[in-house]
């Protein structure tokens, strides 16, 4: 539910005559706002309802889960929310992504926000375990808190449950218990597939920085019927994606549709089937150090990654590729195909800086712009961003140096979109002189794409000009970082 249904309300206008009547009411209830409502934040609500209903409702309480909608980019819903809270509350179990959060709120009052991590109330709930916190003793100590709020949060953490030989505990926590197994189950795969041989191509969309046109090339391949894709229901399972695709894979059993809608946010799509922003780079654990060898311990889990992924759907897969991730496929296989796809420089620096405006927490788009900025002083977010694509194009194309021509397909995200039955034919021409026949396919894909309307401006156009002319902004990689460590 997002903050104006949770008012009451249906738009900003209202919102804004709702306050002011709220505050004309003298309501002296304290004001939270939940942000996150996973695990921890529908713990947390559970735990304020509690006290609500012991005491008499002392709290007035907001979920929002940043998923559904983010209010922090409205600057005028932030400046009319900025005295409504008396607590912001992160409910976020990674303490890295809270910090992240709380940098995006930074337009609320610091004093106001605070971190919790921690589940533990509802456990307890379950065994007439009383926490014993009234509602002055928590705004007690929120009050006098700082942002990690470390004394509420280690509270939750030493609850005792002391519960040994109870088949509720095992029930209440089976879902939590449920990661571990998987995990174990994980490594059991990741030795099963560590030395299998890989049988079936990777179609890789490998490209430089994000807006390049790979969430539309990678929907265009997914819904050619003929590649496997990773889609959104491995969000949980990122961490064992063998597991995962194994749960896919029951589910294409049964037949469910599997058509791809062209359309996404960002990069991001919607529906368990959208295809997910899935990079081997992560799942591996990279160092992201442009001029540091990969570990054979990251090049054997990519090995084994691929090959069980492969086996496990029985076909190739067609993934989203970002140069680190060129870097562990090659040392793995020469059996990957790759979609080089570049974007005319103007209009992708602008989607790069309409990305950094709306969407500075990505951590992807986070990463590389720090990765690839060459440690820029400017201001100028065009220049910055030209800067950064510059280098994270010559950073990609470094690492496909060594890569058999027969093995690239170049294409421009405009050739792409005026033509998409082209990419096609090159990749079943490319496909069987590596090896792998799908001749006996057929084209069912759309004619055409429409191409955003994102003109340069003169000024605009001279920055970029500038940048891409000029090799003083450019990073000096290493060589030899083709080698293993």
């Amino acid at each position: 539910m997002d903050l104006y249904a949770r008012l009451g309300v249906d738009n900003f206008i209202d919102l804004f005559f709702f306050w002011n009547s709220y505050k004309k009411e003298g309501n002296t209830m304290k004001k939270i706002l939940i942000y996150g409502y996973g695990w921890v934040g529908k713990c947390t609500l559970e735990f304020l309802e509690d006290i609500n209903a012991k005491e008499g409702r002392v709290f007035e309480i907001s979920v929002f889960d940043e998923v559904e909608q983010d209010f922090t980019y409205d600057s005028r819903l932030v400046y009319e929310l900025r005295d409504v809270y008396d607590f912001i509350l992160i409910c976020i179990k990674n303490k890295d992504k809270a910090l992240m959060v709380n940098e995006k709120l930074s337009k609320f009052k610091k004093s106001k926000i605070r971190f919790i991590d921690s589940y533990n109330f509802c456990f307890a709930k379950n065994y007439g375990i009383d926490i014993s916190l009234s509602s002055s003793e928590l705004i007690d100590m929120l009050d006098r808190a700082s942002i990690l709020n470390e004394e509420f949060n280690n509270k939750m953490r030493n609850v005792t449950l002391n519960i040994t030989f109870c088949d509720n505990y095992y029930l209440c926590n089976c879902k939590h218990l449920l990661n571990n197994f998987i995990s174990k189950s994980e490594v059991e795969l990741i030795s099963e597939f560590q030395n299998t041989k890989i049988e079936f191509p990777i179609i890789a969309t490998a490209y430089s920085l994000g807006r390049s046109g790979t969430t539309l090339t990678s929907q265009f391949l997914a819904n050619l019927g003929i590649f496997n894709y990773p889609p959104n229901l491995l969000k949980p399972f990122i961490s064992t994606p063998l597991v995962g695709f194994a749960y896919y894979k029951n589910l294409l059993k049964i037949g469910i549709n599997k058509e791809q809608r062209y359309e996404s946010d960002f990069g991001s799509t919607d529906g368990l089937l959208g295809e997910l922003e899935f990079s081997l780079s992560n799942i591996v654990g990279i160092n992201y150090n442009i001029n540091c060898p990969i570990d054979k311990e990251v090049i054997n889990r990519g090995r084994a990654y691929i090959a069980g992924i492969t086996n496990i759907l029985g076909g190739a897969l067609a993934q989203k590729t970002d140069p680190f991730s060129i870097r562990i496929l090659e040392n793995i296989c020469n059996s990957t195909l790759y979609i080089v796809l570049n974007r005319d420089i103007y209009t992708h620096t602008l989607a790069l800086v309409n990305m950094y405006k709306k969407l500075p927490y990505m951590l992807d788009s986070l990463n590389n712009y720090t990765i690839f900025s060459n440690n820029a002083k400017t201001d100028n977010l065009v220049k910055y961003s030209a800067i950064c694509l510059k280098n994270a194009i010559l950073f990609r194309d470094m690492q496909l140096k060594s890569v058999d021509e027969y093995r690239k397909i170049y294409i421009t995200y405009e050739e792409f979109c005026n033509n998409p039955k082209s990419l096609y034919i090159q990749l079943i021409d490319r496909l069987s002189k590596m090896g792998f026949d799908y001749t006996n396919t057929t084209y069912n894909g759309v004619s055409s794409f429409n191409i955003s309307d994102r003109r340069a401006s003169d000024e605009d156009r001279a920055i970029i000009d500038d940048v891409f002319n000029n090799d003083s902004y450019n990073i000096n990689f290493a060589e030899g970082f083709y080698g293993v460590l």
